[in-house]
């Protein structure tokens, strides 16, 4: 670009800036930043946002700072990115908190959806429920309640920090429009609260609602599952073509069968996949050998590794 005397523009700048944020490639993302300066364009939104979420993807948190303060009217998308950026590493969880509470001063400025599911997961980690609270108490005012992104942060939020006796249902039923996600933050926080009948319920009502299961449901599930439970999401998995061929799915109901001490079933189901990995390999040797079984002796196709 720069040979043919073809001068860059904010757009050029922008996907360039998103390209590098992708492949967390500081050194070159300052080195634009410094073209941007030369050229006068720090004062372009699009572009100083571009800037500031290469910052924020590449960790380079300090420079993130200085940027932001730069920027004179930031607007939700501006506060969001930098949200983002301190909420992805542990160490500033509490800065995470000040700066939502100083978003929250800004006049004629209020955090959006996607605010409240960056910060909701921080008050996870500090064992913040009176300010998760508080937050919610946010969300229904303002009208945020039955947006998905919104009411699936809460749910993992009140499940997470022992609440179970009814706001993450209450959360659940007011969600307009229930994805996977909200299905399996419910069958997940039941299974972390030991609430395990509760958790096969949901795990059948979401099917009968006509939400499909994905990887992250069985995953969730099957380890706390019976025999005969087992048995049913299997059966299940084998009639969804896209769940039967997924290999984590399988090596899933491999670990599950393993654990109960049903190798003949690992062994049916290992016959029967389409591919197989290491996770794979390693659950049936790890099966035999935890439930006593001449693992070379009596299964000499283990030996063969295009089996």
């Amino acid at each position: 670009m720069n040979k043919s005397y073809s001068e860059p523009n904010y757009q050029t700048f922008a996907a360039t800036l998103k390209s590098f944020a992708a492949k967390s490639n500081i050194k070159l993302g300052k080195c634009l930043h410094s073209s941007v300066i030369k050229l006068g364009l720090q004062s372009c939104v699009i572009v100083s946002k571009s800037l500031l979420n290469m910052y924020a993807k590449c960790k380079a948190l300090d420079d993130c700072h200085i940027l932001f303060n730069q920027i004179t009217h930031p607007d939700a998308v501006t506060w969001n990115i930098m949200l983002s950026g301190l909420a992805g590493t542990r160490v500033h969880d509490i800065e995470v908190m000040k700066l939502y509470k100083t978003m929250n001063l800004v006049q004629h400025f209020k955090p959006s959806s996607v605010t409240v599911a960056i910060v909701l997961p921080v008050c996870v980690r500090l064992k913040g429920l009176r300010l998760g609270k508080s937050i919610h108490s946010y969300v229904i005012k303002s009208g945020l309640e039955s947006q998905t992104l919104v009411g699936n942060a809460l749910i993992s939020l009140y499940f997470k920090l022992g609440c179970v006796s009814g706001d993450a249902y209450q959360v659940f039923d007011e969600v307009s429009e229930r994805d996977v996600v909200s299905w399996n933050a419910m069958v997940a926080g039941l299974v972390e609260n030991g609430l395990f009948l509760e958790a096969f319920s949901m795990f059948r009502q979401m099917i009968v609602e006509g939400t499909s299961p994905n990887y992250a449901t069985i995953a969730n599930i099957l380890p706390v599952s019976t025999y005969h439970f087992g048995k049913e999401i299997h059966c299940y998995t084998i009639r969804r073509e896209e769940l039967f061929l997924d290999i984590s799915v399988a090596n899933s109901l491999l670990g599950f069968y393993s654990k109960i001490r049903q190798m003949k079933e690992a062994e049916s189901l290992f016959k029967r996949m389409h591919s197989k990995d290491l996770v794979s390999w390693n659950s049936m040797i790890a099966g035999y050998t935890s439930n006593e079984f001449e693992v070379w002796e009596t299964n000499p196709w283990l030996y063969n590794p295009s089996f």
